[in-house]
């Protein structure tokens, strides 16, 4: 059945909610089958019926505006129209026909249902039902879901085509070495072969006696064994020595720098500080502080001296004395107060035994288990002198390596 729209007006109507615009009178628009469902659910068209701007047609006849909009939204035919082309019987959906007597032959179209066809379905129907007399109960579908569930859940990580290739390899590498698999007379040759090792081994772990423990030797051609030496053996050592040192307010009476790009570290292994004034003054007690600096200038170079002649000491690395430092740690490493008076020959007194102490015990020394004093690029190391008086001399002497 055609759906057709007849435009009353004498302007073109827009129907927004299926993006159609129908043109003016007298043009009509069949609205395509594919459309149906699009214009059944449009409000739009249905407003237009009501108004009578609209007609709707099935091709035939123009409707009414509730048959009209009934044949828009799928509903519509509410009457159904027979005619055997002279005469027509309109039934509505409270009506009822008749039929008294069929003329002619009725033919059935192909593959219509006949009482031949229905005796073959009832007779299939009837195998079908005594071949499910037997048919599974719900205990044995429950037996058998488990039965899926549990194939299920070992099928999930089941064989790929890469695991089976890679249990193959597997398979082919066991069946190859299983060619020459143990015979009861390789394993009896192997068990002799075991209880004379275990005759050689001691039967306790741990230290013991020479006749109790498994003899060891080494080879006839064994090639040199290295050995570790302590951790400071082959450093390059050197010395660096200040005599007759005077001190001053502020001075710096040694310095050392490793500048950056040395590739070098320098490590303080000790430090003496000794009163070496001799000639009678009235001295005063030096301030003497250990602190970190990052450089030095001017002052008095100092040329350490090695203690192997084959070693030399980087370029980078000075020593000065009475130099001019920089970068200067505000925390001392170390602080020592000595007199600066002098000492010598006679009567003992306080400075004679400070210089017997200051040469035996050094000012600073590294000790074992602890890392020295570590002087890495960049950085450098003073003993400042911070008493406002230039009364008395010292000798410095530092031992340092170069890593």
């Amino acid at each position: 059945m055609s759906k057709v729209l007849k435009n009353q007006t004498g302007s073109p109507i827009s129907i927004p909610d299926t993006g159609v615009s129908l043109a003016a009178s007298p043009a009509t628009y069949t609205i395509p089958p594919t459309d149906f469902l699009l214009w059944a659910a449009s409000s739009d068209i249905i407003t237009q019926i009501g108004s009578g701007n609209v007609i709707v047609s099935d091709g035939a006849t123009n409707l009414s505006i509730a048959d009209g909009t009934a044949l828009i939204q799928g509903n519509f035919p509410s009457t159904v129209k027979i005619t055997d082309g002279t005469d027509t019987l309109d039934i509505t959906a409270a009506g009822r026909v008749s039929v008294d007597s069929i003329v002619g032959t009725i033919v059935l179209p192909t593959g219509a249902s006949s009482s031949a066809n229905q005796v073959i379905q009832t007779t299939a129907l009837n195998s079908i039902d005594t071949k499910l007399t037997n048919n599974a109960t719900s205990t044995l579908q429950t037996a058998g879901n488990a039965s899926l569930v549990s194939i299920d859940t070992k099928l999930t990580n089941n064989a790929t085509s890469t695991l089976q290739t890679a249990g193959n390899a597997s398979l082919v590498s066991i069946d190859t070495k299983l060619t020459n698999n143990a015979t009861s007379t390789l394993q009896t040759a192997g068990n002799a072969s075991l209880v004379s090792i275990d005759a050689g081994i001691p039967a306790a772990l741990g230290q013991t006696t020479m006749s109790a423990s498994m003899p060891v030797t080494l080879a006839s051609n064994q090639s040199a064994l290295p050995i570790t030496a302590s951790e400071d053996t082959g450093k390059k050592t050197f010395s660096a020595v200040i005599e007759l040192a005077a001190i001053g307010n502020n001075k710096s009476m040694f310095s050392i720098v490793n500048a950056v790009g040395s590739g070098v570290v320098v490590k303080i292994r000790e430090i003496k500080l000794i009163n070496s004034q001799t000639a009678p003054i009235s001295g005063i007690v030096g301030i003497f502080r250990t602190l970190r600096i990052s450089n030095h200038s001017a002052g008095t170079n100092i040329t350490p001296v090695t203690f192997d002649t084959a070693d030399s000491l980087n370029v980078n690395v000075t020593i000065k004395t009475n130099s001019t430092v920089s970068g200067e740690g505000s925390t001392a490493l170390s602080v020592a107060r000595f007199s600066t008076d002098d000492w010598g020959s006679g009567a003992s007194d306080v400075e004679s035994t400070d210089h017997a102490l200051q040469t035996l015990i050094p000012l600073y020394s590294d000790k074992p288990g602890s890392k020295p004093v570590t002087i890495r690029e960049g950085e450098g190391l003073t003993i400042k002198q911070t008493f406002n008086s230039s009364v008395g001399t010292f000798d410095i002497i530092v031992i340092f390596t170069e890593e």
